[in-house]
């Protein structure tokens, strides 16, 4: 079971973001 950490859904949201301001 993956705990996820306050840090890695951050990063996460981070990259998310990027791309979709990249691609858009």
């Amino acid at each position: 079971m993956h705990i996820y950490n306050p840090f890695e859904v951050v990063l996460g949201l981070a990259e998310y973001l990027m791309y979709s301001f990249y691609y858009t």
